[in-house]
């Protein structure tokens, strides 16, 4: 059974009882072994919680009953109070909220995000995971806010949207870190990008303010260009930890399919660095070598829901399995080809990131070749690339990197 105590602002401790338990002075509670407190006041709630925050630091986990919201208290917000209530004093299980994952037709975001759900299922069984989509925290942002409480752990989906070159997602990270000042923050491994603009700098500066501010945020990055970048703009600001792409974590290498040709999944939007005419040399030197030729993308055709995700990139990856080499500039296509046991010619994107995952995770798989500029491709000597006619297994194991993983999302 717990110990149950009411605190008064203004009453000596033990002086007087409220329904038989002790009423305790708020500067009295460093002297009692508590864990939690739970604020009931509507019309006082935030002063409350900045006096014990301010007194105590974060030493307990507050539970704010009402939210901030500031619905005058009708019969119906009295029956939510109290469920509210009832939640936090009957037992339950911890709270990993997954939050800003996709629904854009990017199936390689989508990759990550799967990736990102195994994960926390198979490392933390005993937690509630909850996902909350980019869009579902745009449209719903103040609604969430007051739903979380202290002790819940934030868990930032991956991706290339830490900088300012994709506004959406980025913003909404900037938002979540703001807004969730209380919670352990931990950002799956990120491409840091800030253009050389004034929106850039501006941007470098508001991410600085932010991470100082937070009492606990963790940064995963997944090269060692965008670690060296983090370091540069905000120093010591956060902690940090060098971390695959999560979707390395898959595997789709096992069942085989018939390959033929050569499919082109080349970008067509500002990460792109390859002009169309370059493009086009690519597409007719593998057409006069006698490999039929496709071209595709790695986005799909419509947004993606929660629900049809693990369709759609299984649709994928067979479509990449398909071939016999993949020529591509897209992070995600080469991590497919990858986790799929597809030979693919990896060229560089704007950020770098491309070249970065495959030096730091993927260079030794034989299947998988980088190049630094599209014309190496031309002098490749293909008859002596033996990955190319046989069967082709994924094999990493990241497992070192998840058990620390684990330990810093449970410490």
């Amino acid at each position: 059974h717990s110990k149950l105590i009411f605190i008064d602002t203004y009453k000596k401790s033990y002086i007087e009882k409220f329904y038989g338990y002790d009423v305790i002075n708020v500067n009295d509670l460093a002297e009692l072994d508590i864990d939690e407190i739970i604020i009931l006041s509507h019309l006082y709630e935030e002063e409350i919680y900045n006096t014990i925050i301010e007194k105590y630091n974060y030493r307990y986990q507050v539970h704010r009953i009402h939210a901030r919201d500031k619905t005058p208290l009708d019969l119906n917000v009295k029956r939510n109070v109290y469920n509210k209530l009832y939640n936090c004093c009957k037992s339950k299980a911890n709270k990993i909220i997954l939050i800003n994952t996709p629904e854009h037709t990017n199936i390689g975001d989508h990759l990550i995000a799967e990736a990102a759900k195994n994960f926390l299922s198979e490392y933390f069984p005993n937690y509630e995971m909850l996902e909350i989509t980019n869009v579902n925290y745009r449209q719903n942002k103040e609604e969430i806010i007051g739903s979380v409480n202290i002790d819940d752990i934030i868990v930032i989906t991956g991706g290339g949207f830490f900088g300012s070159l994709w506004p959406y997602s980025g913003e909404n990270l900037y938002s979540i870190i703001y807004n969730f000042i209380n919670n352990k923050i931990i950002i799956m491994p990120q491409t840091i990008y800030f253009e050389d603009t004034v929106d850039g700098e501006n941007q470098k500066e508001l991410v600085y303010n932010l991470l100082k501010r937070h009492r606990d945020v963790t940064v995963c990055l997944r090269e060692e260009i965008s670690m060296a970048k983090f370091k540069l703009y905000f120093g010591d600001s956060s902690k940090t930890f060098l971390h695959p792409d999560v979707a390395l974590l898959l595997n789709y290498s096992h069942e085989k399919n018939k390959k033929e040709g050569v499919i082109l999944c080349l970008r067509n939007d500002k990460e792109g660095c390859l002009l169309e005419n370059e493009k086009m040399k690519i597409e007719n030197y593998f057409e006069f070598k006698g490999y039929k030729t496709r071209k595709i993308s790695m986005h799909w055709n419509e947004e993606i829901k929660i629900d049809k995700r693990e369709a759609i990139i299984q649709e994928k990856i067979n479509e990449l399995k398909s071939a016999k080499i993949v020529i591509t500039d897209t992070l995600h296509c080469m991590i497919s080809c990858a986790i799929s046991g597809t030979p693919c010619i990896a060229i560089n994107n704007l950020t770098k990131k491309v070249e970065g995952v495959y030096k730091a995770w993927l260079h030794d798989v034989p299947y998988i070749r980088f190049v630094d500029s599209y014309e190496k491709i031309f002098s490749m000597d293909f008859s002596n690339w033996n990955e190319l006619d046989e069967v082709n297994y994924y094999k990493k194991n990241f497992n070192r990197y998840l058990e620390e993983l684990e330990k810093l999302i449970r410490t």
